[in-house]
């Protein structure tokens, strides 16, 4: 929506705006202005601007000004949401903390128990994740199977990979030709045509932990040793370490540039073009997840604290009286 932010002047007046460090300032969203849950898992926008942010005891969808919120009553297999995906037909599809999937659309929530496309689909345990290939088809992430829903309503599973069975899929994006990319047994492939092909070859996630790898058409990152995560551009497989520590949660990529650690540290945003200079955002919160929106504008999911917007054009803002 063009006017999805028309009013962030005024709710800058009612919503507190946060200086948790001397580098940027930022907007705080909980509980007491409307999301619905202090613990964000997950955020994402969909095609008419709205965000939507998983959490503890719900889904809410921010205007820019008001939340509205979705919990089981409303339709979800289970309020604790976490992995959510925007597709390019407008519907949110969300993973819940359990055996299940669901998906917004067109103001109804449709679940496994009210639509006859989803009640088709056998699960094997939680939804791990969600992409789009440039067919409108969807793949659904789960750590042993694969489905793809396509767009004539039809349903391919994948419970193999090269004659093995899979075991490990911690990661799916589309691909930069517009197919789709996992990760599986430490390797990244691409699938177009039901045929698996190679593009990463080394070893990549010797820890097959979902948290600890992200992967978009261009980019990845990965935990490759105790001490170490790797960026690496794909299909090119440049090559860039940044030290893994123990307080990490998870990475975001924003960009094919961009990369986002994120902590119970606050986050360390790394750029491939400047990689020695990162930068620091929310030190001191516990960051879960980091997000882009279409304006650019940067938002930080924490646990415990809600959401957070990068406020633009805020640096070195202090309070004049803390130096007194």
């Amino acid at each position: 929506m063009s006017y999805k932010f028309i009013f962030q002047f005024f709710i800058s007046l009612l919503v507190c705006i946060y200086s948790y460090s001397q580098e940027y300032s930022y907007t705080n969203f909980n509980i007491k202005n409307g999301l619905a849950g202090s613990t964000a898992y997950c955020i994402t926008q969909d095609k008419d601007g709205f965000i939507w942010i998983g959490t503890e005891t719900g889904v809410s969808r921010f205007d820019g000004t008001h939340f509205k919120n979705f919990t089981s009553s409303d339709g979800l297999p289970d309020a604790e949401i976490l992995q959510i995906f925007a597709d390019s037909k407008g519907r949110i599809w969300m993973a819940p903390f359990s055996k299940s999937v669901c998906y917004y659309y067109k103001g109804k929530i449709h679940n496994q128990d009210n639509d006859s496309t989803l009640k088709k689909i056998r699960l094997n345990g939680i939804v791990g994740g969600f992409a789009e290939d440039k067919y409108g088809t969807i793949l659904i992430r789960q750590r042993t199977k694969l489905l793809l829903l396509k767009t004539n309503d039809e349903i391919i599973e994948y419970n193999s990979l090269k004659n093995s069975p899979i075991q490990n899929c911690i990661a799916a994006s589309r691909s930069a030709s517009g197919n789709f990319l996992i990760e599986e047994g430490q390797y990244v492939y691409e699938i177009a045509n039901g045929h698996f092909t190679e593009v990463v070859t080394a070893t990549l996630n010797p820890y097959n932990h979902e948290l600890y790898i992200d992967l978009t058409p261009n980019l990845m990152i990965c935990r490759e040793s105790f001490g170490i995560s790797v960026i690496k551009t794909l299909p090119r497989g440049e090559k860039y370490e940044v030290a893994f520590r123990p307080t990490q949660i998870s990475f975001s990529i924003l960009d094919d540039s961009l990369v986002c650690v994120n902590s119970t540290d606050g986050t360390t945003e790394f750029n491939t073009r400047h990689i020695s200079n990162p930068k620091k955002f929310l030190p001191g919160i516990s960051v879960t997840r980091t997000f882009r929106d279409d304006e650019g504008n940067k938002w930080f999911t924490t646990a415990g604290q809600g959401i957070f917007k990068l406020q633009p054009g805020f640096r070195n803002v202090q309070n004049p009286e803390q130096n007194k």
